[in-house]
């Protein structure tokens, strides 16, 4: 009889022990480092956010656990990692891969010269529609380079081409974004401000005919100036409108006024005489 209640009493002893060894078990603690490349991800677990690396951090251990890890960074694919933790440290890495930074430009007309600049260095980009502008210090788009441990930047693009005026955008972009710009530039014209004392003159140019009535304002376009130039070949370094001002009562007055395409706008005044 004492060596059964001895038996029983051993069993259940040991029956303790072992729910005191899984109580243990099931409240150790570990370490997880974690690291990135490139650093400052963030890590989740089932999630929600656990870190930023690098870091290490204290977990609770069971046997055969197992982590669903995610690491995020701005620019870069998320990577899902499955980690099984060990009792005493742990190592997680996340080597993630930069999400491709990709541009696309298409202009009216399409034989421009686009011009991109960022942090003051030049900038090609991949599948550019119109012609570009690059030379020995300009860097790539994508590259680390440019971004340093940026994650958006600004790009100053400037839109060129003959016979139009030139545009300048500021565009803002992050890293591993997909951006498509379209711009029309405006034909380059000659704007004129005429006017006449006594004023309700009517204005003709020789070629172009009827033009207003003064006081005006008038824009001419790069295509009609070439169309009246005298020399159609240099009309961007200047050509002249050859005027006639008519007014009842006053004699009619004409006059040359030399004309270029400028962005200020040019201004005529003439004085009419009373007929005799």
């Amino acid at each position: 009889m004492n060596d059964f209640n001895t038996c029983r009493t051993g069993a259940q002893f040991g029956r303790t022990i072992l729910c005191l060894l899984l109580l243990l078990a099931g409240c150790a603690t570990t370490k997880l480092e974690l690291t990135s490349t490139p650093e400052g991800a963030s890590v989740w677990l089932d999630s929600s956010l656990l870190a930023v690396t690098p870091t290490t951090v204290k977990m609770k251990w069971k046997s055969g656990k197992v982590l669903n890890l995610q690491f995020r960074k701005d620019g870069y694919e998320p990577l899902n990692l499955t980690h099984s933790l060990s009792p005493k440290q742990s190592f997680a890495h996340g080597d993630l891969e930069q999400v491709p930074t990709r541009l696309e430009i298409d202009t009216v007309p399409g034989a421009t010269i686009v011009t991109v600049r960022s942090n003051g260095r030049r900038v090609i980009w991949e599948g550019q529609g119109s012609v570009y502008r690059a030379d020995a210090d300009a860097v790539a788009l994508g590259s680390d380079e440019l971004w340093g441990n940026e994650t958006r930047l600004d790009l100053q693009i400037l839109i060129e081409s003959a016979g139009y005026t030139p545009q300048t955008h500021i565009v803002p972009i992050a890293r591993g974004s997909n951006h498509k710009l379209s711009y029309v530039l405006q034909e380059a014209a000659v704007r004129l401000e005429i006017t006449s004392k006594p004023t309700g003159a009517t204005v003709y140019d020789r070629r172009l005919g009827f033009l207003g009535t003064t006081p005006m304002t008038k824009s001419i376009s790069r295509t009609d100036l070439v169309r009246i130039a005298d020399d159609p070949k240099h009309v961007d370094q200047g050509t002249r409108l050859h005027l006639t001002f008519t007014k009842p009562g006053y004699e009619k007055l004409e006059r040359s006024m030399p004309v270029k395409l400028i962005a200020e706008v040019q201004s005529l005044i003439v004085e009419l005489a009373l007929t005799k």
